[in-house]
Protein backbone atom coordinates (compact mmCIF):
# COMPACT_ATOMS: atom_id res chain seq x y z
CA UNK A 1 0.00 0.00 0.00
CA UNK A 2 1.51 3.38 -0.78
CA UNK A 3 1.89 5.88 0.95
CA UNK A 4 -1.16 8.06 -0.67
CA UNK A 5 -3.49 5.21 -0.23
CA UNK A 6 -2.40 4.97 3.35
CA UNK A 7 -2.83 8.59 4.39
CA UNK A 8 -6.20 8.21 2.56
CA UNK A 9 -7.71 5.82 4.49
CA UNK A 10 -6.57 7.52 7.82
CA UNK A 11 -8.08 10.85 6.15
CA UNK A 12 -11.61 8.59 5.80
CA UNK A 13 -11.54 7.45 9.44
CA UNK A 14 -10.94 11.43 10.72
CA UNK A 15 -14.03 12.46 8.06
CA UNK A 16 -16.35 10.20 10.13
CA UNK A 17 -15.46 11.14 12.98
CA UNK A 18 -16.14 15.03 12.34
CA UNK A 19 -18.79 14.03 9.88
CA UNK A 20 -16.95 15.90 6.53
CA UNK A 21 -18.12 14.97 3.23
CA UNK A 22 -15.07 12.70 1.77
CA UNK A 23 -15.02 13.79 -1.86
CA UNK A 24 -12.31 15.26 -3.81
CA UNK A 25 -13.48 18.65 -5.12
CA UNK A 26 -13.07 18.79 -9.06
CA UNK A 27 -12.30 21.82 -10.64
CA UNK A 28 -12.72 23.75 -13.64
CA UNK A 29 -10.18 22.98 -16.22
CA UNK A 30 -9.06 26.28 -17.82
CA UNK A 31 -7.82 26.11 -21.47
CA UNK A 32 -4.95 28.53 -23.12
CA UNK A 33 -5.26 29.49 -25.95
CA UNK A 34 -2.76 28.32 -28.78
CA UNK A 35 -0.65 30.79 -30.10
CA UNK A 36 0.80 28.59 -32.89
CA UNK A 37 -0.58 25.99 -35.12
CA UNK A 38 2.62 23.45 -33.97
CA UNK A 39 1.80 23.50 -30.22
CA UNK A 40 0.01 20.45 -28.71
CA UNK A 41 -3.23 20.46 -27.42
CA UNK A 42 -3.58 20.31 -22.98
CA UNK A 43 -3.76 17.40 -21.80
CA UNK A 44 -7.26 17.37 -19.56
CA UNK A 45 -6.96 15.24 -16.24
CA UNK A 46 -10.32 15.42 -14.86
CA UNK A 47 -9.67 12.72 -11.93
CA UNK A 48 -9.79 14.87 -8.74
CA UNK A 49 -8.31 12.41 -6.54
CA UNK A 50 -5.20 12.04 -8.85
CA UNK A 51 -4.91 16.08 -9.39
CA UNK A 52 -4.68 16.35 -5.18
CA UNK A 53 -2.22 13.74 -4.73
CA UNK A 54 -0.05 14.68 -8.37
CA UNK A 55 -0.58 18.66 -7.14
CA UNK A 56 -0.81 18.26 -3.05
CA UNK A 57 0.18 15.17 -1.92
CA UNK A 58 3.52 14.33 -3.15
CA UNK A 59 4.43 18.14 -3.25
CA UNK A 60 3.75 18.19 0.74
CA UNK A 61 5.58 14.81 1.10
CA UNK A 62 8.68 15.78 -1.09
CA UNK A 63 9.13 18.72 0.84
CA UNK A 64 8.74 16.91 3.84
CA UNK A 65 11.03 14.07 2.92
CA UNK A 66 14.20 16.97 1.88
CA UNK A 67 13.65 19.06 4.97
CA UNK A 68 14.12 15.50 7.51
CA UNK A 69 16.87 14.64 5.00
CA UNK A 70 18.72 18.17 5.59
CA UNK A 71 18.10 17.84 9.32
CA UNK A 72 19.09 14.51 9.83
CA UNK A 73 22.63 15.13 7.65
CA UNK A 74 22.97 17.92 10.23
CA UNK A 75 22.60 15.91 12.96
CA UNK A 76 24.61 13.42 11.98
CA UNK A 77 27.48 15.83 11.80
CA UNK A 78 27.11 16.98 15.33
CA UNK A 79 27.01 13.53 16.05
CA UNK A 80 30.30 12.77 14.30
CA UNK A 81 32.00 15.85 16.44
CA UNK A 82 30.35 15.53 19.39
CA UNK A 83 29.49 11.93 19.94
CA UNK A 84 32.82 11.05 22.06
CA UNK A 85 31.40 13.59 24.96
CA UNK A 86 28.01 12.33 24.94
CA UNK A 87 29.13 10.22 27.89
CA UNK A 88 32.13 11.50 29.63
CA UNK A 89 32.44 8.57 31.94
CA UNK A 90 32.84 6.30 28.93
CA UNK A 91 35.77 7.95 27.56
CA UNK A 92 37.77 5.64 29.95
CA UNK A 93 37.00 2.77 27.70
CA UNK A 94 39.00 4.11 24.43
CA UNK A 95 42.23 4.71 23.80
CA UNK A 96 44.56 7.46 23.62
CA UNK A 97 44.48 7.53 20.32
CA UNK A 98 41.32 7.54 19.41
CA UNK A 99 40.76 10.37 21.67
CA UNK A 100 43.31 12.63 20.39
CA UNK A 101 41.49 11.97 16.97
CA UNK A 102 37.98 12.84 18.38
CA UNK A 103 39.63 15.85 19.68
CA UNK A 104 41.33 16.59 16.81
CA UNK A 105 38.31 16.63 14.70
CA UNK A 106 36.32 18.89 16.94
CA UNK A 107 38.86 21.47 16.67
CA UNK A 108 38.86 21.33 13.30
CA UNK A 109 34.85 21.48 13.07
CA UNK A 110 35.19 24.36 15.83
CA UNK A 111 37.81 26.57 13.85
CA UNK A 112 36.99 29.45 11.82
CA UNK A 113 40.81 29.88 9.25
CA UNK A 114 43.05 29.94 12.04
CA UNK A 115 41.08 30.98 14.42
CA UNK A 116 39.80 28.07 17.06
CA UNK A 117 36.99 27.70 19.94
CA UNK A 118 39.02 24.78 21.00
CA UNK A 119 42.67 23.52 20.99
CA UNK A 120 42.92 19.70 20.50
CA UNK A 121 46.11 18.90 22.83
CA UNK A 122 44.81 20.67 25.34
CA UNK A 123 40.87 19.31 25.05
CA UNK A 124 43.14 16.13 25.01
CA UNK A 125 45.26 16.97 28.14
CA UNK A 126 42.31 17.99 30.06
CA UNK A 127 40.28 14.96 29.54
CA UNK A 128 42.46 12.42 30.27
CA UNK A 129 42.37 13.89 33.91
CA UNK A 130 38.42 14.74 33.69
CA UNK A 131 37.33 11.63 32.59
CA UNK A 132 38.20 9.17 35.47
CA UNK A 133 36.18 11.57 38.19
CA UNK A 134 32.66 10.98 36.15
CA UNK A 135 30.64 7.91 36.51
CA UNK A 136 30.28 6.16 32.89
CA UNK A 137 26.94 7.09 32.60
CA UNK A 138 27.43 10.85 33.19
CA UNK A 139 25.51 12.93 30.86
CA UNK A 140 27.35 16.38 29.03
CA UNK A 141 24.84 18.71 31.57
CA UNK A 142 25.83 16.74 34.62
CA UNK A 143 29.49 17.23 33.63
CA UNK A 144 28.81 20.49 33.23
CA UNK A 145 26.85 21.01 36.07
CA UNK A 146 29.78 19.31 38.12
CA UNK A 147 32.43 21.98 36.75
CA UNK A 148 30.43 24.82 37.99
CA UNK A 149 30.49 23.31 41.62
CA UNK A 150 34.52 22.72 41.00
CA UNK A 151 36.17 25.86 42.67
CA UNK A 152 38.74 26.90 39.31
CA UNK A 153 37.72 24.10 37.47
CA UNK A 154 36.61 26.78 34.37
CA UNK A 155 40.81 27.55 34.88
CA UNK A 156 41.64 23.93 34.76
CA UNK A 157 39.22 22.51 31.94
CA UNK A 158 38.64 25.96 29.92
CA UNK A 159 38.40 23.52 26.87
CA UNK A 160 36.19 21.17 28.16
CA UNK A 161 34.03 23.82 28.99
CA UNK A 162 33.75 25.46 26.00
CA UNK A 163 33.23 22.32 24.38
CA UNK A 164 30.09 21.15 26.58
CA UNK A 165 28.57 24.39 26.10
CA UNK A 166 28.63 24.30 22.55
CA UNK A 167 27.02 20.70 22.60
CA UNK A 168 24.31 21.66 24.73
CA UNK A 169 23.31 25.24 22.97
CA UNK A 170 22.91 23.25 19.42
CA UNK A 171 19.24 23.84 19.12
CA UNK A 172 17.42 19.74 18.85
CA UNK A 173 15.16 21.46 16.36
CA UNK A 174 14.23 24.87 14.70
CA UNK A 175 11.00 24.84 15.65
CA UNK A 176 11.01 28.05 17.08
CA UNK A 177 12.41 29.88 14.39
CA UNK A 178 10.21 28.60 11.97
CA UNK A 179 7.20 29.33 14.18
CA UNK A 180 9.10 33.10 14.77
CA UNK A 181 8.81 33.28 10.48
CA UNK A 182 5.55 32.16 10.20
CA UNK A 183 4.01 34.46 13.14
CA UNK A 184 5.96 36.84 10.70
CA UNK A 185 4.07 36.25 7.66
CA UNK A 186 0.91 36.85 9.39
CA UNK A 187 1.73 40.25 10.94
CA UNK A 188 3.47 41.98 7.91
CA UNK A 189 1.42 40.73 4.57
CA UNK A 190 1.02 42.65 1.71
CA UNK A 191 -1.82 45.44 3.52
CA UNK A 192 0.31 46.35 6.17
CA UNK A 193 4.11 46.40 4.17
CA UNK A 194 4.63 50.20 5.18
CA UNK A 195 4.89 49.03 8.57
CA UNK A 196 8.12 50.44 10.79
CA UNK A 197 10.50 47.56 11.58
CA UNK A 198 10.62 48.55 15.66
CA UNK A 199 6.25 48.05 15.01
CA UNK A 200 7.20 44.68 13.52
CA UNK A 201 9.27 43.44 15.99
CA UNK A 202 7.06 44.59 19.00
CA UNK A 203 3.69 42.85 17.36
CA UNK A 204 5.81 40.04 16.34
CA UNK A 205 7.13 39.19 20.45
CA UNK A 206 3.36 39.37 21.36
CA UNK A 207 2.53 37.34 19.42
CA UNK A 208 5.21 35.26 19.55
CA UNK A 209 4.81 35.10 23.68
CA UNK A 210 1.25 35.20 23.34
CA UNK A 211 1.10 32.95 26.74
CA UNK A 212 2.83 36.02 28.71
CA UNK A 213 0.80 38.74 26.70
CA UNK A 214 -2.82 36.72 28.04
CA UNK A 215 -1.76 37.25 31.27
CA UNK A 216 -1.57 41.17 31.73
CA UNK A 217 -3.81 43.54 32.55
CA UNK A 218 -4.57 45.80 30.01
CA UNK A 219 -6.25 48.31 32.28
CA UNK A 220 -2.28 48.72 34.03
CA UNK A 221 -0.98 48.76 30.39
CA UNK A 222 -3.33 51.41 29.00
CA UNK A 223 -2.48 53.44 32.30
CA UNK A 224 0.88 52.74 31.66
CA UNK A 225 0.22 53.93 27.80
CA UNK A 226 -1.44 57.31 28.52
CA UNK A 227 0.71 58.64 31.43
CA UNK A 228 3.41 58.32 28.66
CA UNK A 229 1.85 59.84 26.23
CA UNK A 230 -0.15 62.42 28.45
CA UNK A 231 0.99 65.96 27.31
CA UNK A 232 -0.59 67.52 30.26
CA UNK A 233 2.16 69.44 32.55
CA UNK A 234 1.05 69.80 36.42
Amino acid sequence: MSGFESSKIKANEIADVVNIHKKFKKKRFRRTKKQFEYENSDEINDDAENNFRIFYFNVIADGAILSFSERFNQFKIYSDNFSFLYNIGELQKITNDDLMKSCLDLQNYLSDGELYDIVASELYEELLVFRHTMKEDSTPIEALSFLKTMPGAFTAFPNIVISLRILLTIPITSASAERSFSKLKIIKNYLRNTMSQKRVTELATIAIENETANTLNFKDVIELFASKKSRKKF
